[in-house]
C-alpha cells in the first residue's frame, strides 16, 4: 500500500535550503508487553530516488525504503512482519499497520535539519552488500590524481555512501575517496576540494 509522507517533506525543504543531501534522527515505537524500540532514519535526498534508511536500535533489522517522487513509498509486507514481530503487534488485534508505521515516522521527521554531519560508516552499514571492499566503511580522506597522473576509482562506493554529484564531481575531477576497515583511520568526512557546497 503506497504511503505519501508530508512532514519528511519540510524535512527536505530545510536540508535543501542548507545544502545538506544526509539527515539523521530517530523515533521510538511502543509495543506491548513493556515494550520500546528505537528506530534510528538516515534521509539521503543525494540521489535520486531519495532513500530513507531505517534500523531497530538492538535488532537485526535494518532497511532502505525508496522515496519516489511526491514523497511517496511502500513498506515491503516482510519488513512489516518483522516489525510486528520485534515489537509484539498484530494488526487483528492492535490495529497496527504498515501506514501506522510510517505516518509514525513522518510524525517524527524534524522540520529543520540539524548541524550534524552524517559520516559515511553510518551509511555504509545499511549499504553493505552494495558497495565493494564491503569492509572499509571508514572514510579516510580524498586522493586527487590530477597530481600523480594514476587513474580514480571508487566510484561506485562514493556514490552509494556520498551522494550522485559527490561521485560525479570526483568522476570529473580524477579523484578517488578513501577508505580503511580500521575505525581509529576514520576522518571526519569533509567535500573533496572545489566540490560547489
Amino acid at each position: 500500500m503506497e504511503f505519501t509522507f508530508r512532514q519528511l517533506r519540510q524535512l527536505y525543504k530545510s536540508m535543501k535550503a542548507n545544502g545538506k543531501g544526509q539527515e539523521r534522527f530517530v523515533f521510538f515505537i511502543n509495543g506491548s508487553k513493556n515494550i520500546c524500540v528505537e528506530f534510528e532514519v538516515i534521509f539521503l535526498i543525494d540521489r535520486t530516488p531519495f532513500e530513507l534508511l531505517v534500523g531497530a536500535k538492538g535488532y537485526q533489522l535494518a532497511f532502505i525504503l525508496k522515496v519516489q517522487k511526491g514523497f511517496k513509498t511502500e513498506l515491503p509486507d516482510h519488513i512489516y512482519h518483522e516489525i510486528c514481530k520485534i515489537l509484539n503487534l498484530k494488526y487483528s488485534k492492535d490495529h497496527f499497520s504498515s501506514a501506522k508505521f510510517l505516518s509514525i515516522l513522518d510524525e517524527n521527521a524534524p522540520t529543520q535539519c540539524s548541524r550534524h554531519q552524517v559520516q559515511p560508516h553510518e551509511v555504509a552499514f545499511y549499504k553493505r552488500e552494495e558497495i565493494p571492499e564491503s569492509e572499509k566503511i571508514y572514510f579516510c580522506g580524498w586522493n586527487d590524481h590530477q597530481a600523480d597522473g594514476r587513474i580514480a576509482r571508487n566510484f561506485e562506493k562514493t556514490r552509494e555512501l556520498l551522494g550522485e554529484a559527490v561521485a560525479d564531481f570526483c568522476e570529473k575531477n580524477n579523484i578517488s575517496s578513501m577508505w580503511s576497515a580500521v575505525p581509529h583511520d576514520r576522518k571526519n568526512y569533509t567535500f573533496p576540494l572545489g566540490f560547489p557546497s
